[in-house]
This record gives structure tokens, sequence and C-alpha cells, in this order.
């Protein structure tokens, strides 16, 4: 296989950063990144890892190291996100050449890797090691009185409500020491 030049965690080159930005809008329509790094949201537990040619990002790779519960320890986790290659670049093994590269890199520092991924891509990750599991969301039906408070609606583009988000994720406790992440309010 062909060699190829990663380059990794460009948070501050603006224009590699902005060739990321063109790339999520490639590879996830409706996804902007922009916004969350404007607000300072990308922080150094967020890791891309992307080739690069004619001046583009072409494939990428994402990693959030953070702290995770599982079974009630509390351990060093990655988590895969923003896998993926540009249309005029894929079936050439860019992202496998990424995941790669970032298990040999990352293999010895982390307890436990996971990604949460689509039906259309669920097959590329067990090469890797992955096993898929099915999430289980429970859910009951009940007829709660309406309540004497109201609430509104907090919108994400009013620096007040964005300021009460913060704090509460900031300050919130994980809903379940099985498998739950601590202090990835950033995502």
């Amino acid at each position: 296989m062909k060699s190829y030049n990663i380059i990794e965690n460009y948070r501050d080159d603006a224009f590699l950063r902005n060739s990321f930005f063109d790339f999520i809008q490639k590879v996830f329509p409706g996804l902007n990144f922009q916004e969350w790094f404007s607000k300072g949201y990308w922080r150094d537990e967020y890791i891309p890892f992307s080739i690069v040619e004619n001046d583009m990002i072409v494939a990428n790779v994402s990693i959030t190291k953070m702290k995770i519960f599982l079974d009630r320890k509390l351990i060093d986790g990655i988590q895969f996100g923003t896998v993926g290659t540009i249309p005029e670049y894929r079936n050439r093994g860019l992202s496998r050449y990424l995941m790669d590269y970032v298990l040999d890199k990352y293999g010895n520092s982390a307890d436990l890797f996971f990604l949460f991924a689509n039906e259309s891509v669920v097959d590329f990750y067990p090469r890797f090691g992955f096993t898929k599991c099915d999430e289980i969301v429970f859910k009951a039906e009940s007829d709660i009185p309406k309540s004497r408070y109201s609430a509104r609606q907090l919108d994400i583009r009013s620096k007040t409500d964005i300021a009460i988000i913060e704090d509460l994720l900031k300050h919130r406790l994980p809903l379940t020491k099985l498998f739950g992440a601590l202090e990835y309010d950033f995502i």
C-alpha cells in the first residue's frame, strides 16, 4: 500500500483547520464544525488525523480522549469520530490507513476504543477489532400532570443560554457508571 503523509492536531493552523471544515461539509453534509471551533470547544482532547493531497484534506479519522466509567471502574477511553473520505478519493484504503495509524499510535495508552457508527458503515470497523453493540433505549409512557411551572427552550445562539448549558454540562454527573463518560462537555 502507498505511504501517505498524515497530518495531525492542527487546530491552530488556520489553513488546515479551514480545509478540515471543508472536508466535514463534503463528507458529512449538514455538520458545521466552524461554530464549534469559534466557541472554543475544540480542545486538546480532540485530535484529527488527516491525509492531505492537492492542498485539501481528502480523508480523516479524529479521536477524542476521555475518561470513561466502565463497569464502575474509571479508565482511559478514546472515541473515534469524523471517519471518512471525500467522494472522489474513496475506495483507495485511506480511512483504513488512518484507522491503522491511530490504533498503532494509541494502542498502548488507552483502555478502550469506541465509536458510534451508522448502519451504512458499521461493517467497516470489525477489521480493526471493533464489535458491534446494540444501543438500548428504555422509555415509558405515563400520564404526567402538566406542571404549574413553565420552561422555555434554550437557544444556542444566545450567550446567556450557552452559559447555562455549559454550566449544566460542566457540573453534571454521568448517567451510569456501567458505561459513561466524564468531562466531555466540549463535544
